[in-house]
């Protein structure tokens, strides 16, 4: 066992050092043939979201716990695959948070088999799109354990801290601030929490506004004329933004509970 624990390690570390060394021949190959780049980006982010959540059944699996469903779903801004752990609320402390880990470390462990299928391609076309979609599988690993939403990060930090609701506890104590109500103890701590996480989803916002134009419009542009194509890729960005802003005034307008 512990082997095997050894050489993911190593496929993780080797990996990320290929795709460094991948990164600018692979780069210059994606632009110049960017419909076959585009063309890949959806099977393999849904795969990918696959392979994240068995990360999680199998750590569940391994604490002897029960995995109670999988589904499929949209949370913020984009799809997402998901698999029941409630049953790890038996569990210890340690094994919620390695559970939380599994997913983000099988993207990272994805992400380096992928990096160096893309060395061993060399200047092709197919070791170009193994580097994409590693880049992918790396962005997921940032994102997911980013704690600033409800990802495996928050999960891992929430379990570390022992606090339940720091997030809704965070936002609506944000939220009674800014609307100037007094009588509302809260922490430094907590009140940064909350400016970081509206600040984080603005700023996801606009991402989301860029990558759906250049996706949407780049995808629809050969079959539509180019003003169709343009209006579907903003509309699109509108929606999920529109959506994420009435969650935050939701979040923050909600009464804080009590300590």
């Amino acid at each position: 066992r512990k082997r095997a624990q050894a050489a993911l390690a190593a496929l993780a570390i080797l990996g990320l050092v290929a795709f460094a060394l991948t990164t600018s021949r692979s780069a210059a190959l994606i632009r110049d043939d960017a419909q076959w780049a585009v063309l890949t980006l959806i099977p393999a982010g849904l795969l990918g979201l696959v392979i994240h959540e068995f990360g999680h059944a199998f750590a569940t699996k391994a604490a002897r716990r029960e995995v109670l469903g999988v589904g499929v779903g949209w949370y913020w801004f984009g799809p997402v695959a998901f698999v029941d752990t409630s049953d790890l609320w038996l569990a210890t402390r340690r094994q919620q948070i390695l559970a939380s880990l599994a997913g983000p470390y099988a993207d990272l462990l994805v992400a380096g088999a992928l990096s160096l299928a893309a060395l061993a391609a060399g200047d092709t076309l197919a070791g170009a799109i193994c580097w994409q979609v590693a880049l992918g599988s790396y962005l997921s690993v940032l994102v997911n354990l980013n704690p600033l939403l409800e990802y495996d990060g928050y999960y891992i930090l929430m379990d570390a801290l022992q606090r339940p609701t720091l997030r809704q506890r965070s936002m609506q104590r944000l939220g009674a601030i800014v609307r100037r109500r007094s009588g509302l103890a809260a922490s430094r701590f907590e009140i940064l929490f909350g400016l970081a996480t509206v600040l984080y989803v603005a700023a996801m916002c606009v991402a989301t506004v860029v990558f759906y134009r250049l996706l949407v419009e780049g995808f629809l542009a050969g079959p539509l004329p180019d003003g169709a194509a343009v209006a579907i890729g903003w509309a699109l960005a509108a929606v999920n933004v529109v959506l994420a802003a009435v969650v935050v005034v939701g979040d923050l307008r909600g009464a804080p509970g009590r300590d």
